[in-house]
């Protein structure tokens, strides 16, 4: 019986996580798309690449329009794998023509802080 109680709270508790990054994540694909303030769900070098990013896009005069979506499929210890989905994401130069971003599909794997915050943030050459 005690076995039982213990599978179900582990469960519930591993069910938890992946809801808790999988909004982190969400939040994450939706600040972007908003241009909004990375620091809310980023930290570390997942911060500093974010960041890198960003600055680029404007160097380069390109623009987003639409969300990434996020697709976890194992977490574990504070990470969490699964599929970066980018077909509902266009980016436009300053003419406005489409630059193509390759790969629509990728997997992906993120490490998450004790405050759900993506510390580290890894896109693989990988489809999904």
């Amino acid at each position: 019986m005690r076995l039982g109680f213990l599978l179900v709270l582990l469960l519930s508790s591993c069910s938890a996580n992946a809801s808790e990054h999988e909004a982190t994540l969400n939040r994450y694909a939706q600040i972007v798309a908003d241009g909004g303030e990375l620091t809310e769900v980023l930290t570390h070098s997942a911060l500093a690449q974010a960041q890198a990013s960003r600055q680029l896009m404007e160097e380069l005069g390109y623009t987003q329009r639409g969300r990434a979506q996020f697709e976890i499929w194992s977490v574990s210890s504070g990470m969490a794998s699964g599929c970066l989905d980018l077909t509902g994401v266009a980016v436009m130069d300053d003419q406005g023509a489409f630059v193509s971003l390759g790969q629509r599909r990728s997997s992906f794997t993120a490490t998450f802080t004790r405050e759900s915050l993506i510390s580290e943030f890894e896109v693989s050459q990988e489809g999904c």
